[in-house]
């Protein structure tokens, strides 16, 4: 006997929600951060506080809004590259005792 059904699930309340490629979202394991696009070729990290996730989208609850412009590639290569500045800058300093 083969028994067959349409079903149609149901998630959420149909209220539109901020949402961004999981791509977007570095997880630290403590913090979850995407890049904020600002213009003229400059970035800042945006702490944000995701919520569900589905279909390679994840929910942002608070952090950015509507509108608000992110990397949705290679995140990684910018944070990368924020790291390393912040390193070199450090090493390049001039100690605060001369």
């Amino acid at each position: 006997m083969n028994l067959f059904a349409d079903v149609a699930l149901a998630s959420g309340d149909g209220t539109p929600v901020v949402q961004v490629p999981e791509t977007a979202v570095i997880d630290t394991g403590d913090r979850q951060v995407v890049i904020r696009d600002l213009g003229d070729g400059k970035f800042a990290p945006q702490d944000v506080v995701v919520g569900r996730q589905n279909a390679g989208m994840i929910e942002v609850q608070d952090g950015i809004a509507a509108g608000d412009r992110v990397v949705t590639t290679s995140t990684f290569l910018i944070d990368a590259e924020s790291n390393l500045n912040a390193a070199l800058a450090a090493l390049t300093a001039p100690e605060a005792d001369q």
